[in-house]
């Protein structure tokens, strides 16, 4: 039985394209993640791993943002000195969006062999 791709299905897939062009081309600033985590706010209702993927995503665009703010700013020692901005928590950073990749992708990858979570086996077309 084959299973048509839906709006849902498609809009997930424009997110993983968005999300992986912020991690893996190079030279992207910051603001480009802001695509990604507005392609998934309407899925984040879908499941919970949805939900803690847009947390997580929120979260590290947010310190994104701020560590480029305070380097802008340029107040002396701020960034540098600065726990959550330092050099190690924004590698610490890149490794939650790439294992936040892994598990979005790993979650297209279940969705497009087995449809979603609680889909009716029966509604689809064959």
């Amino acid at each position: 039985m084959q299973r048509f791709p839906s709006a849902w299905d498609c809009l997930y897939a424009i997110f993983l394209v968005y999300f992986g062009m912020f991690l893996f081309i190079p030279r992207m600033h910051e603001r480009y993640l802001y695509y990604a985590v507005a392609l998934l706010a309407p899925l984040i209702f879908t499941s919970r791993t949805m939900m803690a993927l847009y947390v997580t995503l929120s979260v590290t665009s947010f310190l994104n943002v701020a560590y480029v703010f305070f380097r802008l700013v340029q107040i002396p020692g701020w960034v540098e000195g600065h726990l959550l901005l330092s050099f190690e928590s924004r590698e610490l950073i890149a490794i939650i969006n790439l294992a936040a990749f892994a598990v979005a992708a790993g979650s297209g990858i279940a969705i497009a062999r087995h449809g979603p979570a609680g889909s009716n086996s029966s509604a689809l077309v064959s």
